[in-house]
Parts: structure tokens; C-alpha cells; sequence
């Protein structure tokens, strides 16, 4: 699946298209399982929760952002969110493959738009890149 196949159009597209794209090669899941409407194996389910979490922690989406972003309801990715938030206080390893995970997501933000973290959604909206390069003088 492409973006441009994704539909994605708004940034919070961009921003669960990538998380989504990101968490399937890190789960070994088919992107195309994670995208899927129905319901799904265990395994894959997590998965799915997990890329709906990050795209609402990394790229402070709303909710609703998010649930359209996915093709979901908006309380579904409120469980998604707390199921997660459960699991990474279990102690395992998946706290460890979360960090590098929102580490990776937050790159991919940077190289989009330039800025050292995620674009505010609010302005991810509005369609401006405000500009952060050198201000022309030289120290």
C-alpha cells in the first residue's frame, strides 16, 4: 500500500500511515492486516493498537483524529490507548521496542517538516511549515 493508495490526505493520515507502515515491519504484520476493517487475531490486534497509539502520543493527535485516520470508533482507539499504556507498565521488553519505535516516528516527522519533533496538529492542520532554518547571520 502507497500512501497516495491510502487515501492520505490530511496529515493525520500522513501520521497513521506512517506509524501504521512502521509498527506492521516491526511486528512482522502485513500493513494490509493492520489497515484491515474486521477484526483480527491477537497478535494483530495488538499491533493495530499499537500504531494507533503512537500516532496519538508521537503526533499528539486527537482521538477522533486518529479513529478517522484508522477507520475506527473513537473509543476504540481510547482502549487501544489504555490497553498499551497497561502493557508498557508490565516491565517487559515492548517499553524498549515503544521508545525506539517513537523515536523512529519522531525522525520521520523531522525529515517531513523540519522541525526537531512532530508539527503541533494545530498547525499540521493549517497547512503551514513555520520556517526553522539559519536566521542569516553567522556566529
Amino acid at each position: 500500500m502507497t500512501l497516495e493508495s491510502s487515501g492520505a490526505g490530511a496529515p493525520q493520515d500522513w501520521f497513521a500511515f506512517t506509524a501504521r507502515r512502521l509498527v506492521a515491519a516491526e511486528f512482522r504484520i502485513a500493513e494490509s492486516a493492520l489497515a484491515s476493517a474486521s477484526r483480527a487475531k491477537q497478535e494483530v490486534a495488538f499491533a493495530r493498537q499499537v500504531a494507533m497509539y503512537l500516532a496519538h502520543v508521537c503526533y499528539q493527535l486527537t482521538y477522533q483524529e486518529v479513529a478517522d485516520a484508522f477507520g475506527r470508533e473513537r473509543t476504540t482507539v481510547s482502549h487501544a490507548c489504555a490497553v498499551v499504556e497497561d502493557a508498557r507498565d508490565e516491565g517487559n521488553r515492548l517499553d524498549e521496542r515503544l521508545c525506539k519505535l517513537e523515536e523512529r516516528l519522531r525522525a520521520l516527522a523531522k525529515l517531513r517538516t523540519g522541525w526537531p519533533t512532530a508539527m503541533p496538529p494545530s498547525e499540521a492542520r493549517s497547512g503551514v511549515i513555520p520556517f526553522s532554518g539559519p536566521t542569516g547571520r553567522e556566529r
